[in-house]
């Protein structure tokens, strides 16, 4: 089992990252961040399925030896190339 974190309270994540995660048998989502933790956990108790899936902070997340991966679905509109 992969047990995976995802980095956002976005809509993305909210819409797409969560379902995708948790209708897949060989992963476990295990955590929300955010900057703000309770903010991290709100989020988790409105959305998560698995009552072993905790809000944590980015840095939380980034220092944990239990999470084997870590999903950051932001679009950064500066890393794109413009022509």
């Amino acid at each position: 089992m992969i047990s995976v974190a995802a980095v956002s309270t976005a809509e993305i994540a909210k819409n797409k990252v969560i379902p995708a995660l948790q209708s897949v048998d060989t992963t476990s989502l295990v955590a929300i961040s955010s900057r703000d933790k309770s903010r991290a956990q709100a989020f988790v108790d409105e959305h998560c399925k698995d009552p072993n899936c905790v809000g944590m902070t980015h840095n939380e997340v980034l220092s944990s030896t239990s999470i084997d991966a870590v999903y950051v679905p932001h679009l950064n509109t500066n890393s794109l190339l413009r022509h």
